[in-house]
Formats: C-alpha cells, structure tokens, sequence
C-alpha cells in the first residue's frame, strides 16, 4: 500500500507534540487545530498546497508573490557574486522564513548549484529539498552524529567547487533593548566552516523584521518565538525591504587571531 502524501507543512497532531499535549489523544490534537488557525498556519498550508507542484525558481516566483514580497537588490551589488567556484554567503537573519527563500532566489539565478543550510520550515518544502542541506551541523547538540555528518557534507559541497549560503546565528534575530533587531551570537560551527573552506565569503544584509508581536513573544519563551514564525511569513507585504551584497572576501589564518566576519550596517 502506497504511502499518503504529505498534506500541508504542518498537522494539527504536529503542533500539539510540539506542545506536549500529544498524549491527550483527540483534545491534544484539536488544541493542535485551534493553535494552527490563530496562528494562521492553516493559511500557509493552503499557500503550499496550491503551489507544491511548481518546481525551484518557480516555486520561489509564486510563493513570493502569493506573500506580496517587495524587495530591492542594488544591480551592483549582484556583481559581487562568482560566476564560477566556490563560496559562502553569510547572512543576518531577520525573518526566519523570508529571508531563506529569498537568498535562494538570488543566489539560484546567478548559480544553480547553489544550497543553503536551512531551518525546520525550508526543509519541509518539498519543491526546494534539492536545494536545502539536509542536515543541519549548527544544531544544539554539536556532538550529535548527524551534526557531524552535516559538517562533512558542506565540506564537500564547497570542496565539489558549489556555494553554500549559511545563517551562522543559526536561529531568527531578536529585538535588544526594545529598538534593535540583531542575530544571536553566531554558531561556532559555523565559524570553523567558514575556517576549514577556505572560499571567498559573500556578506549579504537583509534589512528587515517581524512584527512587534513576535520579539514580545520571544521574550517570554523560546518556543512560543518557534510558533509564532511560520505566521509572520504573512505579514512581510506590509513594506518593502532591501538586502544588499558586500565584496568578497578570503579568509587569511594568523596565528592567535579568530576568525571575524563583519556584516556592515545598512
């Protein structure tokens, strides 16, 4: 017997695992339900359904457009990107969601071969699995086997001569003191990537945020912030945003100076 398809990103017996109300049985999985629809995750199963079937740039295309994305690439800037070679990009990560989808595809226009390391949501769309790592080496537990293997299998993308795009935070930024969004310290796993690969490194800046909503929530709880992002991929058309490219650049080992990789402020 064939096995059934995957019906939206996420299901109601999902979120209430997430929540530990699984054990509940039916009112587990109806709390599920109800989460979904105030966090508008019903909604963005629907956007999914009714795009599935398109493929890589396309699919980017159309789920761009069904959010209403405005955004803004300097033409100059897309020079900065090797027509050939390796190289990793290294980017703030302001949105969680939006962000990931639009790195692919600028990336994806200029080079095909292109992957990203991707968080939860990009790896459960299927039309972008060809261009998601899919394990992630900046996991929290840096020891775990599979990060392990996430590690080598980058080091072996880039070493194939393919780019690589990497949110070093590893997690979606956070507001600071009420005003400022930044990232999280960055990973050390990534830090040693960008080490061993020895590649150009391609700062990209999104200038960008959630909503007030969101770094409320991510105050009081991690996993209410986890909640609360796959909904605030429906409200980014509210105002366009802008991502600009830096220069790249090579790394240069020296003897008791770590690695530093600056994203300018724009």
């Amino acid at each position: 017997m064939q096995s059934k398809e995957r019906v939206g990103l996420v299901s109601a017996k999902e979120v209430a695992k997430a929540i530990n109300l699984e054990k509940y049985g039916f009112l587990g999985t109806f709390a599920g339900w109800a989460l979904m629809k105030m966090l508008r995750i019903s909604d963005l199963n629907k956007i999914y359904e009714r795009n599935k079937h398109f493929e890589g740039i396309d699919f980017l295309n159309k789920i761009i457009d069904e959010f209403e994305i405005c955004f803004e690439i300097p033409e100059e800037d897309l020079r900065n990107i090797p027509k050939d070679g390796a190289f990793i990009t290294i980017s703030n990560h302001p949105l969680g969601g939006i962000d990931g989808i639009l790195l692919l595809k600028l990336l994806l226009e200029k080079r095909p071969d292109f992957k990203i390391i991707a968080n939860f949501l990009l790896q459960r769309i299927a039309p972008l699995a060809p261009y998601v790592m899919p394990v992630n080496p900046f996991e929290n537990h840096k020891e775990a086997k599979s990060s392990v293997l996430g590690f080598k299998q980058a080091i072996k993308h880039l070493k194939e001569g393919m780019p690589l795009g990497l949110f070093p935070a590893g997690e979606v930024s956070v507001s600071k003191n009420g005003k400022l969004v930044v990232d999280k310290p960055w990973e050390e796993a990534a830090m040693k990537l960008a080490k061993k690969a020895q590649v150009p490194i391609i700062p990209i800046y999104f200038h960008a945020k959630n909503s007030k909503l969101f770094y409320t929530l991510s105050k009081i709880s991690g996993t209410l912030r986890t909640a609360k992002l796959p909904s605030e991929l429906l409200t980014q058309g509210n105002e366009p945003f802008t991502y600009a490219l830096e220069n790249p650049f090579q790394y240069r080992p020296k003897r008791n100076i770590p690695l530093l990789i600056v994203i300018p402020s724009f």
